[in-house]
Formats: C-alpha cells, sequence, structure tokens
C-alpha cells in the first residue's frame, strides 16, 4: 500500500487530464528510432501454420513453438521457448503473430517502427500492470509481423471471466475491485507518462501472471491500435478503433478517439462485467442490469460511462476508488476469521485507551 500512496501524492490532483496527442510522442520516438541500424530479419519465411516443435531464427535468438495459445481475427499467438543469441538456457515467451497481407510497403514498414517503440516504452516503464514486450521482427516477404512479450500463465480476463460464468461463480466484491485497480493502474501509465490512448481495452487484452503468490493483470496491445487500423481494407476489418463492446459512444460515432476518457468507458464496461458474473452481459443489456449492481457501485460506474466523455473520471480516480474499495471490502469480507477479528478489535481498545490518557486534564 505504501507504493501506492507515494505515487497518489505525486500526481497530479486534476479531474481530467488535458487531451491526449499520442501522434506527437511517436513522431518524436521516431526521429530516435531512424538512427539505429536497421535488423535483419529471420532466416526463412514463415508458412501460414506453426506446428509445435518448430524453432526458426530472429535476429536476437531461436524460438521453438511449444503451442498455440489463441488466434484472433488479425493473427495468433503461440507459447514459445525462446533462447537468446550465445546464451545457454531457454525462457518462456509468449509470440503474436499479425498478418500484413494486402498492405503496402510504406505501411508494413510505420507498422514495424510503431512495434519498436512499443518495445522501447515498455522497457523504460517499471509499472507492473504493463506488459513487456521484448522483441519485433518480420518475415523475409514482409507479411507477417512478429511481437515477443513476456509470457502470462494464467491467461487472459476474458477466459477467466468465461470460466466463472461456466462454473456460476461471481467475482468477490474485493477481487473485482483490485483488477479495476490493476487495470487503472496500468492505464493511468500509459495516458500520465507517455500520452497513449490504448483505444481496445477489453478483457482479452489483460493478461494475468502468477507473482510473489498474487495474481497480477498485465496490460497487452497498447500501442497495437495504430498498426492494426492501418490494415489494408481488403482484411474486411473495421475502421474504427477498438471492440464494439467495450466501444465509448464518441468511438461508435467515428469521432477521432485521442481523449483518455475513452478508455475510462472500457474500464468501466469491464467492471459491470466482473460485477454481473456469473450472468453473461450482451450489449443491450446494461439499462436492465444496473439494478443487480449495489448502489455505490451503480454511482461509480455511472462516472465512468457517462455518455458526456467531459463527466468521466481520469484513471488515476477510478484507480484510486479502487484502492479504497479494495479495502474496505477486505475489511468486511468473509474472510477476516474470528481470530483476526478480536486481534483488531484488541488494537481500537489500545489505540483509544492511548487517546484518552492523552487527553486527560492535567
Amino acid at each position: 500500500m505504501s507504493d501506492r500512496s507515494s505515487r497518489d501524492e505525486l500526481e497530479d490532483e486534476a479531474a481530467t487530464p488535458p487531451p491526449v496527442k499520442p501522434a506527437k510522442l511517436t513522431e518524436a520516438k521516431a526521429e530516435k528510432i531512424d538512427d539505429i541500424e536497421p535488423e535483419s530479419h529471420i532466416d526463412h519465411a514463415i508458412g501460414s501454420t506453426m506446428n509445435n516443435g518448430d524453432t526458426f531464427k530472429s535476429p536476437k535468438g531461436v524460438y521453438k513453438i511449444v503451442e498455440k495459445l489463441g488466434e484472433g481475427g488479425f493473427g495468433k499467438v503461440y507459447l514459445t521457448e525462446y533462447t537468446a543469441k550465445n546464451a545457454s538456457n531457454s525462457e518462456q515467451v509468449a509470440l503474436k503473430e499479425i498478418s500484413l497481407h494486402g498492405m503496402n510497403e510504406k505501411k508494413k514498414e510505420e507498422c514495424e517502427k510503431e512495434a519498436k517503440l512499443m518495445k522501447r516504452i515498455s522497457e523504460s516503464s517499471t509499472n507492473q500492470h504493463i506488459v513487456k514486450y521484448l522483441d519485433s521482427f518480420m518475415t523475409p516477404s514482409h507479411d507477417s509481423l512478429f511481437i515477443a512479450m513476456n509470457y502470462c500463465s494464467r491467461g487472459d480476463l476474458n477466459s477467466k471471466i468465461k470460466e466463472n460464468i461456466s462454473s456460476k461463480e461471481k467475482f468477490d466484491p474485493e477481487i473485482v475491485y483490485d483488477y479495476i485497480y490493476q487495470i487503472a493502474d496500468g492505464i493511468n501509465e500509459l495516458h500520465f507518462k507517455y500520452n497513449i490512448v490504448h483505444r481496445d481495452l477489453k478483457p482479452a487484452n489483460i493478461l494475468i501472471a502468477w507473482e510473489n503468490g498474487k495474481e497480477v493483470l498485465k496490460i497487452s496491445d497498447f500501442g497495437l491500435v495504430k498498426v492494426l487500423n492501418s490494415l489494408d481494407k481488403s482484411q474486411s476489418h473495421s475502421k474504427k478503433c477498438g471492440t464494439l463492446f467495450y466501444m465509448s459512444p464518441e468511438q461508435r460515432e467515428g469521432i477521432r478517439c485521442r481523449f483518455p476518457v475513452v478508455d475510462i468507458w472500457a474500464i468501466g464496461i469491464i467492471f459491470y462485467e466482473l460485477c454481473i458474473v456469473p450472468k453473461k452481459l450482451d450489449d443491450d443489456e446494461i439499462d436492465d442490469e444496473m439494478e443487480d449492481l449495489r448502489e455505490k457501485d451503480t454511482k461509480w460506474l455511472n462516472k465512468m460511462i457517462s455518455k458526456d466523455s467531459s463527466r468521466r473520471m481520469s484513471a488515476r480516480q477510478v484507480r484510486n476508488k479502487a484502492k479504497e474499495s479494495t479495502v474496505f471490502e477486505y475489511e468486511c469480507s468473509e474472510h477476516w476469521n474470528l481470530e483476526a477479528v478480536e486481534e483488531q478489535v484488541e488494537r481500537w481498545k489500545d489505540q483509544m485507551n492511548r487517546r484518552e490518557v492523552y487527553m486527560m486534564p492535567k
């Protein structure tokens, strides 16, 4: 808690941060990237299908496919055993393959440059809730962009939500608030430190690692919206940035989505989705399901998904509110056994006794 509090004291107290212009950051950083000697591409073209056990070389080492972790509209994600050059030990790394088929060469170069920029940003961040990009490279044919990142063994938040729906198991309130705290903490880092708006925040882009005996949520794909939006129209993907269900009203209307509050809307929808599990949330049911939320949760949610974007909370405010609620829910939860309660009562008594002695008249 001390680390969280120290960060809170250092940050701006403004309700809503100023409009973000990620393009300026990208242009400034890109000038430095141009000074770097280009890396060689992988030794041979990779086919459309990679099988378990297949190996290939990148400029920095060798990847061995262990299994396919998932597949989406833009490509596949693999678990690999990665061995860096001149290293004897390997490590598990997630490798995302993004198809660039149909894109012209200039756009492909821009995508590769953008991926390298995201790697630099993730390297400079000390926030544990932002996934680390480790490497990026293209096939010789330039038809695929590969991005290596830390492997998160617990999967993603979307899978966890689906598991709870299948088992008809609710999320404990303190878990919900802790998840939202972690998500907002990572988003606040992107907004506050790097002027980056995610624009496609959703449970599938929130990975879960196991670190120091607890679940740690990590935001991924924070630099890929610009890459994916550059893909050729022939691939039949929507031109609008973001996934429809988690899109803010302004995104759905096609307004340029460069403002941080679009991410706050997405956090609000994720919070709502976690609260109503094991019910499955459909796009048209939000207003109807509101009655399932506690009054204080409804008030908080309304501040995140206000249709008036100027009235939405900032990521810092969401994070701080979630932290306060996590502590409250833990103190009120069933996880406190009788012995812990008795110890707390004794501490309170001791504090009151000391206060009475201090206030006693001379």
